[in-house]
């Protein structure tokens, strides 16, 4: 997905995982976070999608311009079956929607 990208995209793509990641050739725009795979606190268990969620808010809340009219937006969200990250998909639609049609 990510060579695929012209040369002139900028963005962030946030990867959950608690691996390193590998070095990518990117766009000099392009920058990509890790979050690690938050850990239920009753349980023990991973919650993946947790901090993939809040990663996801916390970009909606610093770089959504209230009126983004003019501008084109693309967002994946590559673990859309589990619930949370589902979620912070269905987010994102809702959030990019409402600026674009201001």
């Amino acid at each position: 997905m990510v060579a695929i990208l012209p040369i002139c995209s900028y963005g962030q793509i946030v990867v959950e995982s608690d691996e390193e990641l590998p070095a990518l050739s990117l766009p000099r725009r392009m920058q990509i976070r890790r979050v690690p795979v938050a850990v239920d606190p009753l349980t023990g268990e991973p919650a993946a999608g947790e901090n993939l969620s809040r990663a996801v808010d916390g970009w909606i809340a610093e770089w959504m311009p209230s009126s983004a009219s003019g501008s084109s937006f693309y967002a994946w969200v590559g673990r859309e079956g589990g619930p949370i990250a589902c979620d912070a998909a269905h987010r994102i639609e809702h959030t990019l929607r409402a600026a674009l049609s201001n």
